[in-house]
């Protein structure tokens, strides 16, 4: 689970292990949690949206490649309250999908912080990502609010089932 700093990682993914909303602190490298979701074990590395993995230009750390080797689904967050920065979380995304270790892995993106009155719709969110970019990997955006859960579990059902769907087809192999 990759995004800025701030836009709500470590939220929505103790949203999804607890059910509720947890007051969270910036989180300095990483947090790592195995949560069973619909049959799966997913393990979720939340990586801090910090300068250890991207430098000042959105581009990939060293430190942050090494997260990429057997992923079978990313996970992408964006504070939809934060538009100064959506040209920032656009090239970080970029980065990361262009990654040849991450082709054809499915991506799920939440647009976050719904909940907030000023907050981007999907449709501009999906025009500011450029998503129209993304051709190696099936993705999918959801809206969501780590602070009350909407569109958490839908978010995930989508990621759940096509990584059930890739494991039947003997795609992931763990």
């Amino acid at each position: 689970m990759f995004g800025l700093h701030g836009s709500g990682k470590t939220s929505i993914l103790y949203q999804l292990k607890l059910s509720k909303f947890i007051n969270t602190s910036q989180t300095i490298g990483f947090n790592y949690e195995t949560i069973k979701y619909k049959g799966l074990f997913l393990e979720i590395w939340d990586i801090g949206g910090n300068n250890i993995f991207f430098d000042d230009k959105c581009k990939c750390t060293v430190l942050c490649k090494h997260y990429f080797q057997n992923t079978d689904g990313m996970i992408f967050v964006v504070d939809c309250n934060d538009k100064e920065r959506f040209s920032k979380a656009n090239q970080a995304l970029l980065e990361i999908i262009n990654n040849e270790e991450l082709k054809n892995i499915p991506l799920l993106i939440f647009g976050n912080k719904q909940d907030l009155n000023e907050a981007t719709s999907s449709n501009k969110l999906i025009e500011f990502l450029e998503m129209e970019k993304i051709k190696n990997n099936k993705s999918f955006l959801q809206d969501s609010s780590a602070l009350n859960g909407r569109g958490i579990k839908e978010g995930f059902d989508w990621l759940s089932n096509i990584l059930l769907e890739r494991l039947s087809k003997g795609i992931i192999i763990k």
